[in-house]
């Protein structure tokens, strides 16, 4: 992880991953994006973004306006 880097961890709703859906494409080519993962495993569908640049609630407003909930573990 970059020196200036933040990792960021949510609970979603994001229940499937694939190369075709639309936050899958959008965190791959988002380039503020610098890593991304997610356990749709778990109970919770953690997100994990690590960026330099965006904030949480930038993170929030991005997967919301995808139609998905997103919301911060502290």
């Amino acid at each position: 992880m970059d020196t200036n880097s933040q990792l960021f961890i949510f609970k979603t709703d994001i229940a499937e991953l694939c190369p075709n859906c639309e936050v899958y494409k959008l965190l791959n080519r988002h380039e503020g994006v610098q890593q991304w993962n997610i356990d749709t495993d778990d109970v919770d569908r953690v997100l994990r973004i690590e960026s330099a640049t965006l904030s949480a609630l930038e993170i929030i407003s991005i997967i919301n306006s995808l139609g998905h909930e997103c919301q911060e573990l502290n």
